[in-house]
């Protein structure tokens, strides 16, 4: 390690402070200096260099832009499934209808000439539909015509 001349004095000064003021310190430093001597430091002890310093630093911008462009890719795909689902009459679903049976009989066993009739609704029907209860109920009674009145029967 390469240190400037005035570091190099305020070492000197630090290590003639420290031999003056704690004398069996300065015994256990110089023992453990010569001991370690040989040994390189442990990596995890090292302090990075700048060349370092600037990979981590460059490895975590791109991996918060690989984040931030994926999370906005995912958003992006829900707006536009959102929009696909709103703007497609095909995913639209239909109005509620009363429900309604092909060719029923009608009471007195004959077929029912407009074709369909009505179904009787069951309440919980009626329930979880407001619109079709208020339907039913202002639906006027069905009226039967007389064999007489039909006109292919005369």
């Amino acid at each position: 390690m390469i240190l400037s001349h005035h570091q190099q004095h305020q070492l000197q000064r630090i290590e003639t402070g420290l031999f003056r003021s704690d004398p069996q310190l300065t015994a256990m430093l110089g023992i453990f200096g010569k001991l370690s001597a040989g040994q390189t430091m442990p990596a995890w002890e090292q302090v990075p260099t700048r060349r370092d310093r600037i990979r981590q630093a460059a490895a975590l911008t791109v991996q918060a832009i690989t984040l931030a462009a994926a999370a906005i890719g995912l958003l992006l795909s829900a707006v536009l499934a959102l929009l696909i689902v709103v703007a497609d009459p095909r995913h639209r679903q239909p109005a509620p209808r009363a429900e309604r049976t092909s060719r029923s009989r009608g009471s007195d066993g004959r077929s029912d000439p407009a074709g369909q009739s009505l179904r009787p609704m069951s309440t919980s029907t009626l329930m979880a539909d407001p619109a079709a209860a208020r339907r039913a109920s202002r639906a006027p009674p069905r009226r039967t015509r007389s064999p007489a009145s039909r006109p292919d029967q005369q």
